[in-house]
């Protein structure tokens, strides 16, 4: 009798044991439905003190101009023929310099001295070549003087003009030579020779970098200094092979400094290479600078980046921070209704994916996924905050 109580005693603990598990697990079931439910929402509701206590605000997708634009990046640069590298066409001691790094210089103007003792000699030369063509040029006087009395010989007059015209082309040579060292030959008949020879700025423009100081020794392969006439200043800029097609001259060209980006440059568009950069898969294309007198110097060689623009378009756009990212995709909030609880309005907001397109002034333009109902009204500032929300109740959820 006592082990028919032992049996029944123990097939009641365990029918109360399954029924209690049974029972969790019912309501474990329907917990992880309703977390389900909550995480898979896109839509959050707010009540009219978060929407102050946050600063959120509401607007309509607007009509806006905007200018389709191409990104690139590129730097300052000049054309060849407008910087020069000062060299000499003979090697000696650098005597003196007139100009300093930054000065303005005009072409033809004398800028530094070389000292070189070779050039006494060309000088020298010049001037002996100068006595044998005025001996020259008084033997055949007196050639042609005894010709016309019947005294003179045919072969000694025209062996004096071959000697006159040799010396003739020597003089000419002599004084081109000297011309191209600076010194004028017409300055050495009075017999006073220089042992300096003047160097002078063969383009307008400002003193870049001087490389050789007073003292220093400078032959013809090494440049005294630098000069470029940085009022041609232009910008080439690399622009891919896919954005190619939408390029042409005339278009407006955005751009800042790398390393300075709160000063703002416009452009123009002016050619493009026919040349492909393979490895980079790029063109490069040349913009002059409209507004090179803002304020800051620019120089050759600095590293810019900015956009062309392609057209205007009329889109349907945003403010560009009411667009969130998540998870690799975009979206807004879009107000579905308004209730009053308790006396405080609350706001009842859906999240919307949408595609982007033209960016500009703060604008995006906005392709909705979904059908977006005209005047809708939409989160177009601190959106992110809602989306901050979704994220923790998704958190929450897991």
């Amino acid at each position: 009798m006592k082990r028919i109580y032992i049996y029944i005693l123990s097939a009641a603990i365990m029918s109360l044991l399954a029924t209690a598990c049974s029972s969790k697990s019912s309501d474990t079931t329907t917990n992880k439905d309703m977390d389900s439910i909550e995480t898979h929402s896109d839509e959050v509701e707010i009540s009219q003190r978060q929407v102050d206590a946050v600063g959120i605000e509401f607007g309509k997708v607007e009509i806006r101009n905007l200018s389709e634009i191409i990104h690139v990046n590129g730097e300052t640069a000049l054309n060849p023929q407008d910087m020069a590298e000062v060299t000499t066409l003979m090697g000696g001691i650098v005597k003196s310099i007139l100009v300093r790094e930054g000065n303005p210089v005009k072409r033809g103007q004398v800028i530094a001295y070389i000292e070189n003792t070779d050039i006494v000699a060309l000088q020298s030369d010049y001037m002996q070549s100068v006595t044998t063509l005025e001996q020259a040029k008084k033997e055949v006087d007196r050639q042609r003087e005894l010709q016309a009395e019947g005294a003179g010989i045919a072969k000694n007059l025209s062996a004096a003009e071959s000697a006159y015209n040799i010396a003739k082309s020597s003089v000419m040579g002599k004084a081109d030579q000297l011309k191209q060292l600076g010194i004028n030959p017409s300055s050495l008949r009075n017999g006073k020779l220089s042992m300096q020879m003047p160097i002078m700025s063969p383009i307008t423009g400002y003193v870049n970098k001087i490389d050789k100081p007073i003292g220093a020794y400078v032959d013809p392969q090494t440049p005294l200094m630098t000069i470029a006439d940085n009022s041609k200043l232009h910008i080439d800029i690399n622009v891919y092979e896919k954005d190619m097609p939408f390029l042409k001259v005339g278009q407006k060209v955005d751009f800042v400094l790398t390393n300075n980006p709160e000063q703002h440059f416009t452009g123009e568009l002016i050619e493009y290479d026919s040349s492909f950069n393979g490895t980079e898969k790029t063109v490069t294309a040349h913009a002059k600078i409209i507004n090179k007198d803002n304020g800051l110097k620019l120089i050759p060689g600095m590293y810019v980046t900015g956009t062309v623009s392609t057209g205007e378009h009329k889109v349907e756009a945003i403010p560009s921070e009411a667009i969130v990212n998540s998870e690799g995709k975009q979206y807004i909030f879009v107000l579905k209704g308004e209730n009053e609880e308790n006396g405080e309005k609350h706001y009842t907001l859906e999240r919307m994916e949408v595609g982007t397109g033209i960016e500009e002034l703060g604008y995006t333009q906005i392709l909705p996924v979904g059908e977006l109902p005209q005047d809708s009204r939409i989160v177009i500032k601190n959106a992110f905050y809602l989306s901050s929300m979704l994220g923790e109740a998704a958190s929450h959820d897991h």
